[in-house]
């Protein structure tokens, strides 16, 4: 069996961790150049990563795959459809400070591009 560790990189955890705050708009570009840097700082060590993040546009997942390339890594999409009802009860239910507002959330299901083969990517899981 073949063990090795997995880098995740998670802008969530960023906002959360680094900058103390669920989502501010303001600090996106930060929290965006952090993660950007500790994907390099992985691949640059050939670790397995595993960058967590709502990337629903080919625009967004385009400097990924390129860092990904760079390095000659495999990459792959692990994407969850979901019906947007389910979305939003999910979302009800959630604590206090981590619900998302309804109108991202709709944002998100009507930007989502289904990621393609086209875009770079070596492998795609679609999880319904």
């Amino acid at each position: 069996m073949h063990q090795f560790e997995v880098v995740v990189i998670s802008t969530d955890d960023i906002r959360r961790d680094v900058f103390g705050v669920q989502f501010d708009p303001e600090l996106e570009p930060a929290v965006w150049k952090l993660a950007y840097e500790r994907l390099e700082a992985a691949l640059q060590a050939e670790k397995v990563v595993c960058f967590d993040a709502t990337n629903t546009t080919i625009e967004r997942r385009k400097p990924l795959i390129e860092r990904a390339k760079k390095y000659n890594a495999a990459v792959e999409a692990v994407v969850f459809l979901q019906d947007p009802a389910v979305l939003l009860k999910r979302n009800a239910e959630r604590p206090p400070g981590k619900k998302v507002p309804e109108e991202v959330i709709w944002e998100k299901v009507q930007d989502m591009e289904i990621p393609s083969f086209q875009e770079g990517f070596d492998r795609i899981l679609i999880y319904r």
